[in-house]
């Protein structure tokens, strides 16, 4: 599934650049149309995303939590587990509101009730968006089985192995 959510953030950035070669220049072509078609695909693959990656960081969290919750030497887990759904969700729901407001920006240019530069700006505000978002999504994507499997491994141990995360760095290896 990570695999899966890292290629879906990626073709998302590829879809935003396409959609914008797409669009530049005379707002009366039938480009526009295509342009279109490609801006609310790009914001619903977007929406899609990261919403996806946040259940994903909701459900292996909920899964973490359910395997050491009765175990009070584990509860370190689930504090990582925690942290790294909050820095996930700030900044998914971010990447979403922005795949929302884009369409919105280029309907209101396309009707004349707005100027173009707010419609570039909305673009430049997207892809950075997505671009940090999609960043940190891949960084804790990579953290988050590194901590799934030090769990299935104190698991395996029957909680001889320590869950403290200070002994270990960010990678999972001892410090």
């Amino acid at each position: 599934m990570p695999a899966f959510l890292a290629i879906l953030g990626l073709a998302v950035l590829i879809m935003i650049i396409v959609s914008a070669v797409i669009g530049w220049g005379d707002p009366v072509t039938e480009r526009m149309v295509l342009h279109m078609y490609w801006g609310v695909a790009t914001s619903l693959m977007g929406l899609f995303a990261h919403t996806l990656t946040l259940f994903f960081f909701i459900g292996t969290g909920k899964a973490i939590r359910e395997a050491c919750q009765d175990h009070e030497q584990a509860w370190p887990f689930i504090g990582e587990s925690s942290r790294f759904k909050g820095i996930i969700a700030g900044r998914s729901m971010l990447a979403n509101l922005v795949f929302i407001v884009q369409p919105i920006l280029g309907a209101a240019l396309y009707s004349g009730s707005l100027h173009s530069h707010w419609h570039l700006l909305g673009f430049g505000a997207t892809l950075a968006v997505h671009g940090w978002a999609y960043g940190t999504e891949l960084k804790y994507l990579g953290l988050n089985n590194v901590l799934m499997s030090k769990v299935a491994e104190w698991r395996m141990s029957e909680g001889i192995i320590t869950a403290d995360p200070a002994d270990h760095d960010e990678f999972g290896e001892p410090s």
